[in-house]
């Protein structure tokens, strides 16, 4: 074995992974410090690269595969191994096994005067953030780009976590020196986490600050509370609510419960993380977590983790809880055309953040009003309670549709959530107004809105955030001449590569960023799904006339979760698939068709309880129903976005035509794979009737 011959980590290796524990110990000035769990997690996912001269620890890299790109933690180099061209050897190995990814993602501080290896290693600079040190010395972003994805996916910007954090993790972070077992609570400020996971200061917290007599810890943790830490204070009533209803599930396991002032501490911060409508409530308290735990989760969807739990977990809980179309389901969200002389209620949403004045931000609105230019629609979206909480007006204009107004309530618990859906929303505008781009062009939309376009896949460009949306079914060359041409039009510097890598996660990518376009001839595989009526209408509210209640929502949600038997066909994700409408039983009993189409994102195959406690926010299913798909054990999550409801669902006689001409048999009564050719017909035929 030579120097430079990289091997997967195997979990089972406990030597060699304690080496390279011990090697980023030995680092931990520069790396900051990750628990032992996380290393043993990496293993155990194959994301852990060791080089290794006999039994002697040369190199390793940790690294983890969120979404469609690989995001480098560590890349360490033996001082003794430095010079050789290992740390290159480790990078293109994970470019070899991960090819099928966008690129590589890693950083590093500025002042560690490190760009020169980061280039020579085949990266460029993208971006840089403020860093998590004490003096927020800058991060730099580096992107290596594999061959044959676009450009554009270098630069989306990551979702970010936001997690309440208690009283003793505020300490183990500022206290001096550290407190005994503060170490774990490091890791959540970790350098690779800039951007990624935001800590927050709930008004429990705040309330426990003030009760520290020692006047110079008191005002430090004031300090550093408000200086590195975004505060979350819901109303009060809010948080007495969230707290009733918590100590009332409680008691059903543990009737004496709260039993002491501490207790009573407890359950507060729970709640005040809760009415924030947070998602992530981290604390080395092993008493709490066990005695909250599950009451926290069924209630308010609200997970109480350790500090090294979030570290392993962050790359499933960005893709997920940050946004939470179970939460926006079912609580009467509603849109609305502002009135006119409705402006007042409108105010709230001026970006003070960015000087707008008050005067401006009226006279922009009232110039967008309906009554003196017809082709602006400006839209309000209220809570249950009628408070405005986003606004946006959209028209088509010069062959485009523009955006001049998108502001939403940052501070609202559900921020994210709304910020996505109108997003959708807005493309789908966009595609029934007959045009293939739009643009927001308000320039106080904010940070907030601008990260989240950008990871939708708006492009910067000089006309504001621009966007391509394709309404085609097409080759890769057809969809790129297309875009091309828009790209060219709105002076958007962005250029499709030479060859384009059509694996199915760049494939996927790419029709993700221009939705509603379907590449023709690439390698995502696709699958029919059968479906009952009763979670066809829960989930996209097909057929319309069973007597359920199907959940309110702005539009069709981003997210579902559906559940099978994890035997029979393999499904890869990505994938397509097209959704088949059984024809049910009884009062569920309607005509079979095939009647929308998603875009498959994760296969996850693991025991009923696990599954639900990692997708019960996105709804509709309880842990019986999981269990009750369940083989040996264990069941078959599916997660999809992107669906489209077609507008002409295949049905009757016309459905089995279809499928007989191309050699598919019904009935179908479980998941079966389908030619690429099969699911664009159906698609051109439920969406536009070809």
């Amino acid at each position: 074995m030579t120097d430079k011959t990289v091997t997967k980590v195997d979990p089972r290796e406990h030597e060699l992974i304690c080496s390279i524990i011990a090697l980023a110990d030995k680092n931990r000035a520069t790396l900051g410090f990750l628990p032992p769990s996380v290393f043993l997690s990496a293993a155990a996912n194959g994301t852990l690269l060791a080089v290794k001269r006999g039994n002697s620890l040369l190199a390793y890299a940790l690294f983890a595969l969120p979404r469609s790109e690989v995001r480098l933690t560590h890349l360490v180099v033996a001082e003794s191994a430095k010079g050789r061209g290992i740390a290159r050897a480790l990078i293109e190995e994970i470019s070899r096994i991960h090819s099928d990814r966008i690129g590589i993602r890693a950083k590093c501080r500025r002042d560690y005067g490190l760009d020169d290896m980061w280039l020579h290693l085949g990266f460029q600079p993208i971006n840089e953030v403020p860093g998590r040190s004490r003096d927020k010395k800058p991060l730099v972003v580096w992107h290596r780009k594999h061959s044959g994805h676009i450009d554009l996916f270098s630069y989306k910007e990551e979702p970010v976590l936001r997690a309440a954090i208690d009283f003793n993790v505020l300490r183990d972070l500022y206290d001096f020196p550290i407190r005994k077992g503060g170490q774990e609570s490091h890791a959540l400020i970790a350098d690779h986490l800039a951007g990624v996971l935001d800590l927050v200061v709930t008004s429990a917290l705040q309330e426990e600050i003030s009760t520290v007599e020692d006047n110079l810890r008191r005002s430090l943790y004031r300090r550093k509370a408000h200086a590195n830490h975004e505060y979350a204070p819901p109303e009060a009533k809010s948080v007495e609510r969230c707290m009733t209803a918590l100590t009332s599930h409680i008691q059903r396991r543990h009737p004496d419960y709260p039993c002491t002032e501490q207790d009573r501490a407890d359950i507060k911060h729970v709640a005040a993380a809760a009415a924030a409508g947070l998602t992530v409530f981290t604390t080395r308290d092993e008493a709490l977590i066990t005695t909250c735990y599950e009451s926290a989760l069924e209630e308010f969807d609200l997970r109480i983790l350790r500090p090294a739990d979030v570290v392993i977990r962050i790359d499933e809980l960005t893709r997920s809880d940050a946004y939470r179309p179970a939460t926006l389901q079912g609580t009467g969200y509603t849109t609305a055309t502002i009135a006119s002389g409705g402006e007042s209620e409108i105010e709230k949403f001026r970006n003070a953040d960015e000087r707008e004045r008050s005067q401006d931000f009226l006279r922009r609105l009232r110039g967008l009003s309906s009554a003196r230019h017809g082709e602006w629609e400006r839209i309000v979206v209220r809570d249950p309670d009628g408070l405005a909480v986003a606004v946006f007006a959209c028209g088509r204009l010069n062959d485009r549709l523009e955006i001049p107004l998108f502001r939403v309530d940052s501070k609202h618990p559900l921020a994210a959530t709304l910020t996505q859906q109108v997003l959708t929303e807005l493309r789908r505008r966009c595609v029934n107004s007959g045009t293939t781009a739009l643009a927001i062009t308000d320039g106080h939309a904010g940070s907030y809105v601008r990260r989240a376009a950008l990871f939708d896949g708006f492009f910067e460009s000089s006309g504001g955030l621009c966007a391509l949306a394709i309404n085609e079914c097409g080759t890769v060359s057809q969809i790129r001449e297309m875009s091309e041409r828009q790209l060219l039009k709105w002076d958007i510097a962005w250029e499709f590569p030479p060859k384009l890598n059509l694996s199915p996660i760049g494939v996927a990518e790419l029709e993700s960023v221009l939705w509603p376009a379907k590449i023709t001839n690439s390698r995502l595989s696709s699958y029919m799904i059968p479906i009952q009526p009763r979670w066809s209408m829960d989930l996209f509210g097909v057929p319309e006339t069973l007597p359920y209640t199907r959940p309110d929502a702005l539009g069709i949600s981003r997210e579902h979760v559906y559940y099978r038997s994890p035997h029979g066909i393999h499904i890869k994700a990505p994938s397509r698939i097209l959704w088949y409408m059984s024809q049910g039983q009884g009062r569920e009993r309607r005509e079979a068709a095939v009647i929308a189409c998603s875009l498959l994102d994760e296969v996850v195959t693991a025991p009923p309880s696990d599954l639900h406690e990692r997708y019960r926010h996105l709804g509709v299913f309880e842990l019986k129903h999981i269990q009750s798909v369940a083989k040996e054990g264990k069941a078959q999550a599916i997660r999809f976005t992107r669906t489209e409801v077609f507008e002409k669902p295949l049905a009757g006689k016309a459905l089995k035509e279809f499928l007989s001409s191309r050699r598919f048999k019904l009935p179908l009564l479980s998941v079966r794979p389908i030619e690429s050719d099969l699911f664009i017909a159906a698609y051109r035929k439920g969406c536009h009737g070809d």
